[in-house]
């Protein structure tokens, strides 16, 4: 077991630090250890609690932990920026620091504990007492169930690490793990930089063999609780439970039971709130079961007498048949809070979509707007002014019974504005999480004596997509024919080549350590990973799969070494095309080529790269990457670790932009690969089953997901290529059955509609896509920031009015204008029309 030391350093505390006091206590010395004196038994180790001051360290680390994460919830002034200090002038009462010593006694182990609480045996960290801080500063009644400690019921399954997360503690990391561009805050009195044209690249992917884990037995990371309910609850196929669709910290747009109207003569409407997932609960609903059809029975016994001979009886029990009248179904149920409101929902499945399955209508947009101007011109501005720093207390889920709709409509128009402003500034954020060492072999490179002029015919370009251990394996085949076997082996490659592929995958700072002759033992060395993600609106874990932005026709479209080409129609829907193509469009357009591609992700990692701008961090994602083929496709013979074409072929093209195809293509209605009839495996994959217990989630209906590289490859691509989460049967969504049936009248409407086909792969990604720019170190702030972007923002448009409607002086009084003398600023507008998701590229 590790041994924890007490640091004997202090945290600097300035001299302008707020600090504030306790108003409550749940402490008492009673709860205090009792083995308090220094006792060295006959083995020489000791084992006691020593009482310390509160200057005395970790106290002064502690204080000012717990007392700005008190600060940031409560929105003290300099708190969210970090211009002001507060630190807890004491601990409450009651309570008191320890520090255990046991051990040798010359260097005993000494871990520091709070003890006091009447709820909590011990505080082991400073980021486990910060939670109970704020309660104690928050909570009059004492009512421990409202506490967000790990020592709350509610929280017994969570680790302090996915609370920390949670709650926006710092989680301390050593140095280099964190993918953030710089170290910290600018030191005071550091002459800022001016600013680096940003250098234009494509995103990085390439294919390689899967890298070997040096212990393949028994992994020693833990599996995060979260990421293995997610994914689980994600994949459930039954009639009885429905699978998870959402997560802990998701944005999604909920369902209003009462949509407001704009007017009562008016079909336009606020249907869908903004909000972000707080608590999942697993629910149950009885329902009478038809009596007309077959139902399951229950067994019961019966004790019953017969008669036998001489008149003599005896008890026998006999089974009967009882028939159960009910059936039993399960669904997830959601805590959502609406943002920029004071209210939360409870709220399934049925009535909520994912945040990009919804888009705002153009009409409720420009009407908004209008009303919105004339709400602003008409306000009061001392209430506005403070109201637009905090949440309002407007209810979407009241009932409208009753109610002037036009009315209803000027109370929600502030609130909605802002919601969905937020909802928008959260797509923007990304970050990875639950970081883990991830430790592999590396293989030597070449001999030192080769010529890199072997390189000259081969494109750099195609460097990105040869694999680094086909190349090297190569050139340890060819070791014993001299130089001039292994330049012209492995495509060509020589030894510069090989390090520089290497580079591009792994990163400077692994490719460095490879060892220099082939003599040498191959070395393992060790990479900072990720076994989570937070990708603008949603939550993305390793092992589950998701949508790329490419077309699958832009990756390798002839094929290239280790990728096989695109999947062409099935037999069956050949057949039907014949019949039905009167347009007369070409078979391509019905074939795998057409469709986006997905990813399941094995591995979330950061690489150092080397730029003529200096070394700089790229987080990317490598795993086995899938299309959409036809369910009854079946693929023609191939050599293993090659495609069709002869490698001249680039594997990606990414000048070309994606067609448009007809969406749900194959032609012919097709069942599910879950049927009896779908391919072996019951998911769609034709290759061996995953090296992971998680599967594949159901396919669209009438596809399956085939891979395109041989077994033992993956794929690395930047994580700017990541479109978002796969939805399974999305299209079939309650809430979009409607939609859909809308985009599928005509040409224009099924134009209209790319962003929904988008999100089930019959069209590339890029059509539906997160677009996340800005590293955030966890979602806590990403929220804050959040918030706070979109207030100000509109803080500084209801500025401009405010000081129109006042005749240019704030606070004089003056007569407010009439409504529409001063408009919205266009560029909100733009940016409120943008909040159904956006599909513009990014480099990252």
């Amino acid at each position: 077991m590790a041994v924890r030391q007490v640091s004997k350093n202090s945290v600097h505390i300035p001299d302008d630090a707020i600090f504030l006091e306790f108003p409550r206590s749940d402490g008492a010395k009673s709860n205090w250890p009792s083995n308090t004196n220094r006792v060295v038994d006959g083995s020489g180790a000791v084992n006691y609690m020593s009482p310390q001051t509160s200057e005395g360290a970790p106290s002064p680390i502690w204080r000012r932990g717990a007392g700005m994460h008190v600060a940031l919830n409560l929105k003290m002034e300099g708190a969210a920026d970090g211009s002001r200090t507060y630190v807890l002038k004491n601990w409450p009462e009651g309570y008191g620091m320890f520090i255990h010593y046991k051990g040798e006694a010359r260097r005993p182990r000494s871990d520091p504990y709070l003890f006091g609480s009447g709820f909590v045996n011990k505080f082991r960290s400073s980021n486990e007492f910060a939670p109970h801080a704020l309660w104690l500063f928050t909570d009059e009644t004492l009512n421990h169930a409202n506490c967000e400690c790990k020592y709350n019921p509610k929280n017994k399954k969570k680790s302090q690490t996915a609370i920390s997360q949670e709650l926006g503690l710092k989680i301390h990391r050593s140095a280099g793990d964190s993918p953030a561009p710089s170290a910290g805050p600018r030191p005071r009195g550091r002459p800022k930089r001016d600013a680096r044209p940003k250098a234009t690249a494509k995103p990085y992917t390439a294919v390689r063999k899967t890298v070997k884990v040096k212990k393949a037995p028994a992994p020693t990371v833990a599996v995060i609780v979260e990421r293995d309910a997610d994914i689980r609850e994600a994949l459930i196929q039954s009639d009885v439970q429905a699978p998870r669709m959402y997560r802990t910290g998701e944005v999604i747009w909920c369902r209003l039971d009462d949509p407001i109207h704009v007017s009562d003569n008016s079909n336009d409407t606020i249907s869908f709130w903004p909000g972000v997932v707080e608590d999942i609960v697993l629910k149950s609903d009885t329902k009478p079961a038809p009596t007309s059809s077959q139902m399951d029975v229950d067994s019961r016994e019966e004790e019953v007498e017969e008669e036998v001979n001489d008149g003599a009886r005896k008890s026998r029990r006999i089974r009967a048949k009882q028939q159960i009248t009910w059936t039993v179904t399960q669904f997830y149920q959601y805590k959502v809070k609406l943002l920029a409101t004071t209210h939360s929902c409870s709220i399934a499945d049925a009535s909520a979509l994912p945040y990009l399955a919804y888009q705002l209508p153009v009409d409720l947009i420009s009407k908004s707007f209008t009303i919105l101007n004339s709400v602003l011109h008409g306000a009061d501005v001392e209430s506005m002014d403070r109201q637009i720093m905090a949440d309002f207390d407007f209810d979407p889920y009241q009932s409208t019974d009753g109610m002037d709709p036009s009315q209803r409509f000027r109370d929600a128009v502030v609130p909605y504005t802002l919601a969905v402003e937020m909802a928008k500034n959260l797509t923007c954020y990304w970050t990875p999480t639950d970081q883990y060492d991830y430790t592999f072999v590396i293989p030597p490179l070449p001999p030192n004596g080769l010529s890199d002029s072997a390189s000259a015919s081969t494109s750099s370009s195609s460097a990105h997509f040869q694999s680094l251990h086909t190349a090297i394996q190569a050139a340890m085949d060819n070791n014993g024919r001299g130089a001039s076997g292994f330049a012209s082996g492995a495509n060509g490659k020589s030894r510069t080549d090989i390090k520089e592929t290497a580079n591009n995958l792994l990163g400077n700072n692994i490719a460095d350590q490879m060892p220099s002759s082939l003599h040498a033992a191959p070395r393992t060395v060790t990479q900072t990973r990720y076994q989570g993600l937070w990708w603008g609106a949603e939550r993305i874990w390793t092992d589950e799969l998701v949508r790329l932005k490419l077309a699958r026709y832009q990756f390798a479209p002839n094929g290239a070494p280790a990728v096989n080409p695109p999947a062409g129609m099935s037999a069956s829907t050949s057949a039907v095309v014949d019949q039905m193509n009167s347009a007369g469009l070409p078979a391509e357009a019905f074939s795998a080529g057409e469709r986006g591609m997905f990813m399941k992700i094995e591995g979330l990692f950061v690489a150092e790269l080397q730029t003529p701008e200096g070394v700089v961090k790229e987080c990317r994602a490598s795993g086995m990457v899938y299309e959409l083929a036809d369910y009854d496709w079946e693929p023609s013979a191939r050599v293993e670790g090659s495609g069709e074409g002869k490698g001249k072929e680039k594997a990606t093209n990414e000048d070309a932009p994606p067609s448009i195809s007809q969406p749900g293509t194959p032609v012919k209605a097709a069942p599910s690969s879950q049927d009896e009839n779908a391919s072996p495996g019951g998911n769609g994959v034709l290759s061996t089953p995953p090296r992971h217990h998680y599967g594949l989630p159901a396919p669209p209906a009438g596809f399956k997901f085939n891979p395109i590289l041989p077994p033992g490859h993956e794929v690395v691509l930047s994580l700017s290529l990541i479109s978002g989460r796969y939805y399974p049967k999305l299209l079939n969504h309650p809430l979009l059955v409607d939609t859909v049936q809308k985009h599928l009248v005509d040409e224009q409407s099924i134009l209209d509609g790319s962003y929904l086909w988008a999100l089930q792969g019959s069209m590339a990604g890029i059509y539906q896509s997160m677009d996340p720019q800005h590293w955030k170190t966890d979602r806590h702030i990403m929220l804050a920031e959040a918030d706070e972007a979109a207030r100000t923002i509109f803080g500084s448009e209801w500025q401009a009015i405010k000081t129109q409607r006042l005749g240019g002086v704030p606070g004089s009084g003056a007569e407010p204008q009439p409504a529409g003398s001063g408009d919205m600023d266009v560029q909100m507008e733009d940016r409120f029309e943008a909040g159904g998701g956006s599909t513009t590229v990014i480099e990252m």
